[in-house]
């Protein structure tokens, strides 16, 4: 598991992140506040967040603050966990495509309708041009089981966002107060009773396989990234071990709540969703390209990722 409880024999214990996973120092130390004061005392050796969380339930089955913070550990769990395990691919270099354009849209999050109009409106052509997206095809739309069903569409190129991973924790865990369910819920998930759990979760299931953490590609002499949320300083760390930053990936924030311009390191550009703008934004080499395709006011949008290109100033292949 990513996060691990490190108990020795004199009762001290230490937080450790494995495989160089990425943790936030709030969920640090919120981890360690809760296992210093709330946990029973835990036997020298390695306990997961899960099991530390089963123990404070046990300790204190009448306490609502306790539950409280046993629900925390386990949400933080799920937060650095990867969707699925197996022969899913959590980064994707593609080719670069030479028989059609390649476009690339917003967050979708069950706009299935818009998506189209937007497709008519380029002319786009199934049998050559391909899509990217930066994700959360699902959540806030009635269409949502529509839009995940374009994950299987041969000339689909998309990545996996926070609301599929949202999606995905509440249907492993089912229905039940203060769970991953109900975080769900509040936050876009209802479509789920127009086509019934069983029948999204064993969609979702295969949908995650063509849905990496993040992918690239090669436009002419540039290297065009993707991924859901924000990547980290260097694309290179993304290559290596995309699973240690599955929480920036799909989670974070920083880059736009700070106004960060430092340009990432290993890549000419990364286009990302998540983050609600007007209109298309750049910070550094980054371009935002989420502009509320659900809300009232907001719209899909949908370009030719040569505009991303050409808007490149900086030497071809970014700095090492």
């Amino acid at each position: 598991m990513p996060i691990e409880i490190h108990v020795r024999a004199g009762g001290t214990f230490e937080v450790v992140a494995t495989g160089n996973l990425e943790v936030a120092d709030d969920d640090f130390a919120d981890i360690e506040a809760t296992v210093d004061v709330l946990a029973p005392k835990l036997s020298p050796g390695v306990h997961q967040l899960l099991e530390v969380a089963d123990a404070i339930d046990r300790a204190r089955p009448d306490s609502i603050p306790a539950q409280t913070f046993s629900d925390m550990l386990r949400q933080i769990e799920r937060q650095y966990r990867a969707p699925c395990q197996g022969d899913i691919p959590l980064f994707v270099s593609d080719p670069e495509h030479t028989t059609g354009t390649v476009y690339v849209c917003g967050d979708i999050h069950g706009q299935y309708d818009a998506l189209q109009a937007e497709l008519a409106r380029v002319g786009f052509d199934r049998q050559r041009d391909l899509l990217y997206c930066t994700g959360d095809l699902v959540d806030r739309g009635a269409d949502s089981f529509k839009c995940l069903s374009l994950a299987f569409e041969p000339w689909s190129r998309f990545i996996l966002g926070n609301h599929e991973r949202l999606a995905w924790d509440a249907l492993k865990d089912g229905p039940g107060p203060g769970n991953a369910w109900d975080h769900w819920q509040a936050n876009g998930g209802s479509w789920v009773y127009l086509e019934g759990a069983l029948e999204v979760k064993s969609i979702l299931g295969e949908a995650l396989r063509h849905l990496p953490l993040a992918r690239e590609i090669t436009i002419g002499d540039r290297r065009i990234g993707f991924c859901h949320a924000e990547p980290p300083a260097n694309w290179q760390w993304v290559r290596d071990n995309p699973e240690a930053y599955i929480d920036r990936l799909t989670w974070g924030r920083t880059r736009h709540t700070r106004g960060d311009t430092t340009p990432v390191e290993g890549i000419d550009a990364v286009v990302v969703g998540h983050t609600i703008v007007d209109t298309p934004t750049w910070y550094g080499n980054v371009h935002f390209l989420d502009t509320g395709a659900f809300t009232p006011y907001g719209h899909l949008t949908l370009i030719p990722l040569q505009e991303v290109v050409d808007a490149l100033t900086k030497p071809a292949g970014g700095s090492a």
